[in-house]
């Protein structure tokens, strides 16, 4: 049996909490790992996290370490500087967009 995708979402905003919602009913049913999540407003963080119990991460490259997929779900200014970091590691990412 094949082991479970880890992801991990980078970025609890407006639409990021959404994207922890989903990631966490996911997990819950057995279908992914949910590795985590990171937001630079870790009040956001911590509150998301609380309200879907996901685990807190302290920062891009945490999350990297822990995940084998990472959704970014940052302000569009930053997709780019994100994601090529982490497609430079070999990670797979989603962006939304």
């Amino acid at each position: 049996m094949a082991s479970k995708v880890k992801v991990a979402v980078i970025g609890t905003g407006s639409l990021g909490q959404h994207h922890v919602r989903i990631y966490s009913e996911l997990a819950a049913a057995g279908h992914v790992e949910f590795a985590g999540i990171y937001d630079t407003n870790s009040q956001t963080a911590k509150k998301i996290g609380a309200k879907h119990n996901a685990r807190i991460l302290g920062s891009i490259a945490e999350a990297a370490a822990c995940a084998d997929a990472l959704n970014i779900v940052t302000p569009t200014i930053m997709h780019f500087e994100i994601a090529k970091s982490l497609l430079a590691q070999g990670k797979h990412i989603l962006v939304e967009k």
